[in-house]
């Protein structure tokens, strides 16, 4: 939309978009931290360093977990499956509503692209 001869975008469109661009904002700083120039310094461990480094002490030692540890997977068995469901809401109700207004208004809609890679697969 913002292209040097892109069609005109209402108003309308143009605040969904705006919206819709802040709120992935928001879940991805969640899992990834701040972006580039947005601070973050002292900021808690995001989801993602939590989960990564909970995996990492998990795998690679023998004994149980400790009390600590224990402590960490509960609080994450919670709080992963909120933020993957808030994730979700954001692709299929509001991106949905956004490609709605913007197939409307006769401008090309957004296709989420399959995942690819980057994931940890069970041996098989």
């Amino acid at each position: 939309m913002k292209r040097p001869n892109a069609p005109k975008v209402p108003d309308n469109v143009q605040k969904a978009a705006d919206d819709f661009s802040k709120r992935v904002d928001a879940e991805r700083a969640k899992y990834q931290g701040a972006g580039p120039g947005e601070g973050g310094g002292g900021a808690p461990p995001t989801l993602l360093a939590r989960v990564t480094r909970l995996m990492g002490v998990l795998e690679n030692y023998t004994a149980a977990p400790t009390a600590g540890e224990g402590e960490e997977i509960a609080e994450l068995d919670k709080k992963v499956p909120v933020e993957h469901e808030q994730v979700q809401k954001l692709v299929t109700e509001d991106l949905e509503g956004l490609n709605k207004l913007m197939n409307e208004a006769g401008i090309p809609h957004i296709v989420v692209a399959p995942a690819t890679g980057g994931g940890r697969r069970g041996r098989g």
